[in-house]
This record gives structure tokens, sequence and C-alpha cells, in this order.
């Protein structure tokens, strides 16, 4: 390359660099929205934290009241029908797992009400000294009425036969003989045999139960399986229980669901509501709730402050800014409000009128809006909750009970 090729190439090189960086400055220094100071000067923004799903926690309940609020509703509320209706939706090997937590008592009941097709089928299953045991129960007319069809050698024979051999001449009963032998079994017995039956029928025997046996058994289940049975349940049921729930209960639930459902929930509140929520926040919520207002909204709640408030905000401003401020416009003022301390903002937002709280509140984030819901006392919360849509409802009560399962 020539001398003067070569110091064309680095003349060039250095505009071309000299040219990147003047954009890059202008890229990271150029303001925009309501970064803009207009005429009053540059503004050091207040920004308010932003508030995570997982910050937001309903007051009035910690978790393990929330829980005990929870495991009683599922324990004591529930109607006998309502749990007995919920166990019809389970499936074969749920109803068997239910149905293993009977007592020996209530597995004989079930079996009582079982075919006597399903009776012998069980019998055969029986060990041979289960079924000699049985046998040997039965009355004299029972038994004399099997052994009629045996011949006398046969007969003879029996008396001194094994458990083995006699369980093995027992086969010859009839299907209608070894459900009546069954019938014989004590209550432990029954419960042994059934031991041994498939998850089918067992489930088929527990489907037999009456209302108040399956909601017996239901309240010994775990709090999962019962959560687990709750969730097959309609949306209607769902709402029904919710609404049956105490204070606490409903608070409880409140607590379990997602900040939408929350946010969804805070919206049925009046305006007035609303302010009254927002009273109740703390300072960083009521700044981060004031930065949501339109320019004309924050200029609005300013000029209502206090000559004290006023003065006390545009102390730290030079004297050419508060002139300038004086003839700003709405906008020009809205940003140089931004300089605001969070108290100081959250002292402005108190200048509000109910309707302009609520006004703002309906551009606040779901976060913001159920971490301002927290602040309600747990009869506003319950009260809320009841103006909620059945459908709401019915997924607050499948969220808070879906969680216990998991």
């Amino acid at each position: 390359m020539s001398t003067k090729s070569r110091n064309v190439f680095i003349a060039g090189s250095v505009i071309v660099v000299a040219i990147a960086a003047f954009f890059a400055y202008n890229q990271r220094s150029t303001p925009s929205g309501e970064e803009v100071s207009g005429a009053i000067g540059t503004v050091d923004k207040y920004h308010s934290q932003q508030i995570n799903e997982t910050d937001v926690v309903l007051e009035g309940f910690d978790p393990a009241q929330a829980q005990q609020a929870i495991d009683q509703w599922l324990g004591e509320e529930a109607t006998v029908e309502e749990m007995a209706g919920l166990l019809g939706r389970a499936s074969a090997q749920e109803k068997a797992t239910y149905f293993e937590r009977a007592s020996a008592q209530e597995k004989a009941s079930f079996l009582d009400r079982a075919t006597v097709q399903e009776k012998a089928t069980y019998f055969e299953r029986a060990s041979a000294q289960e079924k000699v045991s049985m046998f040997e129960r039965a009355t004299v007319q029972e038994k004399a009425s099997f052994l009629e069809r045996a011949s006398a050698q046969e007969k003879a024979s029996f008396e001194r036969a094994s458990a083995q051999e006699k369980a093995t001449f027992l086969e010859r009963a009839s299907a209608q003989e070894k459900a009546t032998f069954l019938g014989r079994a004590s209550a432990q017995e029954k419960a042994s045999v059934l031991g041994r039956a498939s998850a089918q029928e067992k489930a088929s025997l527990f489907e037999r139960a009456s209302a108040q046996e399956k909601a017996s058994v239901l309240g010994r289940a775990s709090i999962q399986e019962k959560a687990s049975l709750f969730e097959r349940a309609s949306a209607q049921e769902k709402a029904s229980y919710l609404e049956r729930a105490s204070l606490e209960g409903k608070a409880a639930m409140l607590e379990r669901a997602s900040a939408q459902e929350k946010a969804s929930v805070f919206e049925r509140a009046s305006a007035q509501e609303k302010a009254t929520f927002l009273e109740r926040a703390s300072a960083q919520e009521k700044a981060s709730v004031f930065e949501r207002a339109s320019a004309q909204e924050k200029v609005s709640m300013y000029e209502r402050a206090s000559a004290q408030e006023k003065a006390s905000f545009l102390e730290r401003a030079s004297a050419q800014e508060k002139a300038s401020f004086e003839r700003a416009s709405a906008q020009e003022k809205a940003t140089f409000l931004e300089r605001a301390t969070a108290q100081e903002k959250a002292s402005f937002l108190a200048r509000a009128s109910a309707q302009e709280k609520a006004s703002v509140l309906e551009r606040a984030s779901a976060q913001e809006k159920a971490s301002i819901l927290g602040r309600a006392s747990m009869q506003e919360k319950a009260m809320l909750l009841e103006r909620a849509s059945m459908q709401e409802k019915a997924s607050i009560f499948e969220r808070a009970f879906v969680a216990q399962a998991r």
C-alpha cells in the first residue's frame, strides 16, 4: 500500500470511529417521555421498587393460621352428602385407597351389601383355615344342606379330614352356600379376606357404602387426598363451598389467590372502599400509585397540598427552578414532581378525592392492587369476595385447595 493510500485509510478509520462514538453518546443521553425536564432543569427521578407477585401477602393471617383455617373447613364444613358426592368422582384406585382406611367393622358392612356371586368369589379367596372356620360357625341346617349331596363315605371322611381337605371339599358348595358361610365370618375375618380383593373390587364395594359411611371414611383421608377430590367439583359447587366458609376461611382462601385473582376481587370495591384501602398502604405503595397518575392528576394533587407541604418540596429547588415552576406547563410540573420523595408523593396522593384515587388505581398493576388489597380487614376481604362472580369464587377456592394437594 502507498503512503498516500495509507494516510487516506487512517483518516477514514478515524472518521468512522468518531461517528460511532457520537451516536453512542446521543443514544445514551437523549431523554424521552417523562425524563424531559422542560424549563425547570434536570430531574433526579424517584423510582419506587417494583412489587413482585411473591411479595403480595394479605394481612391478618400467617401461613400457619391460613393452613389451619383451610384444614378446618375441609374437615368440618362440608356436608355428608357433599363429601359422598365428591367421592363418587374418585377413580377406582382412589376409592380402593379410601376403602383401606375403613375399619374392619366398616369393611364387613360393605361386604354384607355384596351380591351372592361376589360373596362366593371372596369366600374362595379365603385360606383353608378361614373357610373351615366359617363353615364350622354355620347352623346345623346350613351344614346339613351342604352335606346332603355328599355320600356316606364322604361325610365320614369329612369329619376326620384336615383343614386343607375340608377346604377343598367346600369348593363343591353353591354360590349361595359360599355366601352363607362367608356371612358367618367375623368382622376381622371378612376384612382379612377383602385384603385380597383387587382395587376394582374394593372400589365397587365402596360405592355401595352409605353417604354417612363414605363421609366417615373420607374424614380419615389426608388433606392432599381431600383437596384432590375438591378439585373435581363443579364451578357451582366450588363457589358454594367458598360462600359457606367463615370469615377466617374466606380470608385464608383469598390469601392463596394469585395476584391477578386478588386484583380482580379488588376491582369489586367501590371508589370509596378503594380509597380507604389505599390510605392504609405504605408510603412506598402510595408513591408507586402516584407515579401512575397523569400529568394533570399529579399537578391537581400537588395544588391541593398545604402551603407547608409545597414549601417542603420546593425548598430543594433553586430560585430559578422555583420561578420556572410557577409558569411551567402541567407536563413540566409533573416531570419536576418526580423529584419528590416517596413520603411526599404519598402526601400529595392523600389530597386526591376518592374518585381520583380509584381512577389512578385502575392503572396500577395486578401486583400493586393485590398488595393494597392486603390492607383490607378480614371483614372487608370477605365482603369483597362475596361480590366476586361464581367463576372467580370457584377459581379462588380451587387454588386454595389445589395448593394443599401439591
